[in-house]
C-alpha cells in the first residue's frame, strides 16, 4: 500500500461538498498525492509515476485540492500547503513532550487537595465516583476545552484561517505508520460534544479506536435505521431526562422510568453505551451526569489549575522553535502558532495518562477491541467555556 496521510482539521470543514477537505479527502487516492507533495513538489507526471496512475486522474484531485486551497502550483509542480507531520515528526513531538506533561501534571497533584475538595461536591459522585468526574473536568474541561481558548487569548496557536467556500478551518495531515496507534493509546486528548437545548453530551478519551456513545453515534441510527434531526433531538432530550431522573432519585428500575416502546429502546441503548448498569434489577449511572447546579464547583476546579496550564503553555511554546526546529512544518516555513496546537495536544494527552496512571483520574478500559479508552457524560446547561 502507498504511503499515506490522516487527514484532520482545527475549525469547521462546512457541508458535505467539493469545498470540504473531508470530501476532498475521501476521493480515491488523494491522501496518497497529500503524502507525495507533502514531501516535495511533483508534477502530475511524477506524480503519475510514483502511484502508477493515470495522470487525467490524478489532474482531478489535484485540481480539487488547489480548490480549497491545499495546495498551490510553484513552478509548474504541485506543491502542498498544509501542517503535515510525518513519523519522525511524532516521534520527535512526543519526545518534547514529556518533560512538560511531567511538568503540567505534577503541579496539577500538587493542587488535587483543592481540586478533590470541589469535585466532591458534584452530586453525581455518589453513584459514578470522583475519578470519572475527575476524568471530564480535569482531563477535558481544563486541559483541552478551557486550554484551548488560553493558547488562543495568549496568541500561542491558530485555530482557524479563512478558506474557500466560506469555510474556517486549519487544515493538518500525518503520516500513516504502523505503530501510530500504540503510540497514541491511553494519551487523554480528544473531547468531542455536541449540545442540544442547553445539554452538553460530551466524550473525551484517546483517538486510538472508534467510541460508542453521543455525538459520535446517533440514536435515532440505531433506533430508526437512519439518522433524522428532529428524531435524534428528541431522542437526546429523552435521554438526558431519563439520566437525570437516575441521578435525582438514586435507585431505579426500568419499570419506573420506561414510559413508551421509545424509552425502552433509548434505556437499552444507554445501558449498552454504558452510562447506566445494571446491578441487580436496579440501575445506576455508570457515567457523570453534571448538573447546572453544580457549575460553580465545576468552574472553581478549572479556575484553580488555569495558572497551571498558562505556566506550562508558555514554556513549551517558548521551546518549540528550539527544540523542534527540525520538524517538517517548521522547515517549510509554517507559524509555530499553527503547529502548537497539536504539540499541546501531546503535552495534556501524556499528563492525563500520568494522572490517570497514579490513580488521580479514571483509567478508562478499552470496552470493545475497535473501541478507543474513552468515557462520555451529559452536562445540563454546561457554562459557555464548556460548549
Amino acid at each position: 500500500m502507498s504511503k499515506r496521510l490522516h487527514v484532520y482539521i482545527c475549525g469547521s470543514a462546512g457541508p458535505w461538498d467539493e469545498y470540504n477537505p473531508f470530501y476532498v479527502a475521501s476521493k480515491k487516492y488523494a491522501k496518497e498525492v497529500m503524502y507525495l507533495i507533502a514531501k516535495k513538489p511533483m508534477s502530475i507526471e511524477e506524480l503519475s509515476a510514483a502511484l502508477n496512475v493515470d495522470a487525467d486522474s490524478l489532474k482531478e484531485i489535484v485540481d480539487a485540492l488547489i480548490k480549497i486551497d491545499a495546495a498551490v502550483v510553484d513552478n509548474n509542480k504541485i506543491k502542498a500547503n498544509f501542517v503535515a507531520f510525518f513519523r519522525e515528526d511524532i516521534y520527535k513531538i512526543s519526545n518534547f513532550a514529556e518533560k512538560y506533561s511531567r511538568e503540567l501534571s505534577e503541579k496539577i497533584i500538587e493542587k488535587w487537595s483543592i481540586i478533590e475538595r470541589k469535585l466532591s461536591e458534584v452530586h453525581c459522585i455518589e453513584q459514578v465516583g470522583l475519578k470519572k468526574v475527575a476524568f471530564a473536568v480535569i482531563g477535558a474541561y481544563t486541559l483541552d476545552l478551557d486550554a484551548l481558548s488560553i493558547l488562543r487569548e495568549k496568541g500561542l496557536a491558530i485555530f482557524k484561517e479563512p478558506k474557500p467556500g466560506n469555510r474556517e478551518y486549519i487544515l493538518y495531515g500525518r503520516e500513516y505508520f504502523e505503530e501510530h496507534i500504540k503510540l497514541i493509546s491511553g494519551l487523554y486528548w480528544g473531547c468531542h460534544s455536541s449540545i442540544v437545548n442547553g445539554v452538553g453530551f460530551y466524550t473525551f478519551g484517546d483517538h486510538a479506536g472508534k467510541r460508542y456513545a453521543i455525538p459520535d453515534v446517533n440514536f435515532s441510527e440505531e433506533i430508526l435505521g437512519k439518522y433524522k434531526f428532529e428524531d435524534e433531538r428528541k431522542f437526546r432530550l429523552r435521554a438526558s431526562e431519563l439520566l437525570t431522573k437516575v441521578l435525582k432519585e438514586k435507585k431505579c428500575f426500568r419499570e419506573t422510568l420506561v414510559e413508551t416502546s421509545i424509552d425502552s429502546k433509548i434505556l437499552d441503548l444507554l445501558l449498552d453505551m454504558s452510562y447506566l448498569k445494571e446491578e441487580n434489577t436496579a440501575l445506576f449511572l455508570n457515567y457523570p451526569v453534571i448538573l447546572e447546579e453544580d457549575n460553580d464547583n465545576i468552574v472553581a476546579s478549572v479556575d484553580v489549575i488555569e495558572p497551571i496550564v498558562e505556566e506550562v503553555a508558555v514554556e513549551s511554546y517558548q521551546a518549540l522553535e528550539r527544540e523542534l526546529h527540525d520538524i517538517t512544518p517548521l522547515k517549510e516555513g509554517f507559524s509555530p502558532k499553527l503547529i502548537f496546537t497539536e504539540v499541546w495536544h501531546w503535552i495534556f494527552g501524556k499528563a492525563n495518562k500520568i494522572l490517570a496512571a497514579k490513580g488521580y483520574i479514571y483509567d478508562p478500559p478499552k470496552r470493545k477491541p475497535s473501541e478507543g479508552k474513552y468515557i462520555a457524560w451529559i452536562h445540563v446547561s454546561p457554562p459557555p467555556r464548556f460548549m
